[in-house]
């Protein structure tokens, strides 16, 4: 599923979504997502998230995919390798979810991002280099995800 929806993401910067391959993909996307939402883990469901959302994709497979992630983040803002709440939080898949869809405006509105972007500001210095890379990263995606909030919703003007 992972490699079906990269591939996808790869075909829609290349501008080859016309293409059949593209749709074939798309289907094995759509017919991949589970009861729950996503697509087995956190990391494969972000992929498939993403890949849904190229060239403004939009549909009930997507909207449900973006509400299991927001389903699964914990309460300090991380979401766990596997897709059960009460795990542990991983910095590297919270990372990768960030790298992915922080400059989603859905998803951003969906997910407690700024509890991920407060969780990571507050333990950069502990993060691996592998982890911190993307992290660097994503926090410049996200930085576009959260201005893209506030453009749908502007400060009042007095």
């Amino acid at each position: 599923m992972a490699v079906a929806a990269m591939t996808l993401i790869r075909l829609d910067e290349l501008g080859q979504s016309f293409t059949p391959f593209y749709r074939s993909l798309l289907r094995e996307v759509l017919t991949g997502q589970e009861a729950d939402g996503g697509w087995g883990d956190p990391m494969t469901t972000a992929l498939c998230v993403r890949a849904l959302a190229c060239g403004n994709g939009q549909g009930v497979a997507l909207h449900c995919g973006i509400e299991h992630l927001a389903a699964l983040q914990r309460p300090d803002g991380l979401w766990s390798r596997i897709a059960f709440r009460r795990m542990p939080g991983d910095a590297y898949v919270s990372a990768f979810i960030l790298f992915h869809l922080g400059c989603d405006r859905r998803f951003a509105a969906a997910v407690r991002l700024l509890d991920a972007l407060a969780w990571f500001l507050a333990h950069e210095s502990e993060l691996d280099a592998e982890t911190a890379h993307l992290w660097r990263a994503a926090r410049a995606r996200c930085a576009l995800g959260i201005s893209l909030l506030d453009a749908d919703h502007p400060p009042a003007v007095n």
